[in-house]
């Protein structure tokens, strides 16, 4: 009974691969029930972010991303992404998602002490000016 169980939810987990702005990116092993909120805090814990109230797991397709809801379930936005494959244009990139930071507020000043989110954030923000995405 054990090694059945432990085998259909070995098989029923699949890779995720969160992107940053600098194009890295790290992969996550998700099951069906995982949320975006449990995913982002894999993210934090992954890369060691201490300050991390401000930043969020996004969907990114072509011209347009959104920020993903804490209870989506990025292994069905996978599903449906893989459906659409068929119709997506050869001139259009892949779906994916992006971690980064949500929300400028003025008061960030944890955040700068943090190495993690000062270096993220910089990143981000050289990579707005460049992309005049501001």
């Amino acid at each position: 009974f054990f090694f059945a169980y432990s085998r259909e939810v070995l098989m029923s987990r699949q890779v995720v691969r969160v992107h940053f702005i600098d194009k890295s990116c790290k992969a996550f092993s998700i099951d069906q029930s995982t949320t975006a909120a449990t995913l982002r805090d894999m993210v934090v814990d992954r890369i060691g972010l201490k300050e991390d109230a401000c930043f969020a797991l996004f969907e990114k397709k072509d011209e347009w991303e959104r920020c993903l809801e804490p209870d989506e379930k990025p292994a069905d936005l996978q599903l449906q992404w893989e459906k659409e494959k068929a119709e997506r244009k050869k001139s259009e990139s892949e779906p994916l998602f992006v971690f980064k930071k949500k929300i400028f507020l003025k008061d960030d000043d944890r955040e700068m002490e943090d190495p993690i989110a000062k270096d993220l954030i910089f990143k981000q923000a050289l990579h707005s000016v460049i992309s005049s995405e501001y």
